[in-house]
């Protein structure tokens, strides 16, 4: 529905709340698909490979075809729980997928925020950084390192400053360019 609402410029706002709907009524239903048509395993992992990466696949497919904000942050959800779940079948130390999860959603994040979908960044940077700082906590806990988390949480802090300063700055010399007398 959300598709088709994007034909029609009349229905075009309508389109977003299809889309946020599909989201989430989708997945439950391919797991209820899986749940009766294929038979059970105590392996939960499977299930869930299996509709986030369809949902994926969906959802940045979508996203590609129509630039829809809303497409993005879903694909960055199923992205989110897709890497998980593959980490942990892979039988990756739950602190190092935190990590590599938190680190990759920060690069997610600042790809995002470079773009007109700005808006969905700031979730995503926060749920990256609590992932990474908080793997990287779980993995030191109790050793001779656990005060490094003290000195990486004020370089965290730092790079945020750092950058909103550059996001700010760049928007006060694009605001200067165009309202400057020169520019036509």
């Amino acid at each position: 529905m959300g598709a088709l609402c994007l034909k029609d410029q009349r229905s075009e706002k309508a389109a977003t709340p299809f889309f946020l709907v599909a989201a989430f009524l989708q997945p439950f239903g391919m797991f209820v698909c899986l749940n009766e048509y294929f038979p059970h395993s105590a392996d939960t992992s499977l299930p869930v490979l299996a509709v986030s990466g369809v949902m994926l696949a969906q959802q940045a497919m979508g996203f590609i075809a129509w630039r829809r904000s809303s497409l993005g942050f879903f694909s960055i959800l199923f992205w989110t729980v897709f890497i998980g779940t593959a980490m942990a079948k892979m039988r990756i130390d739950g602190d190092i997928a935190a990590i590599a999860s938190g680190v990759s959603l920060l690069c997610l994040s600042r790809a995002v925020d470079r773009t007109p979908h700005r808006a969905i960044a700031p979730l995503w940077y926060f749920i990256g950084t609590a992932g990474s700082l908080g793997g990287f906590f779980d993995l030191v806990k109790g050793s001779s390192l656990e005060l490094s988390c003290l000195g990486l949480n004020a370089y965290v802090i730092y790079l945020s400053i750092l950058l909103a300063s550059r996001v700010c700055g760049e928007l006060l010399i694009l605001g200067e360019i165009s309202n400057s007398p020169h520019t036509g």
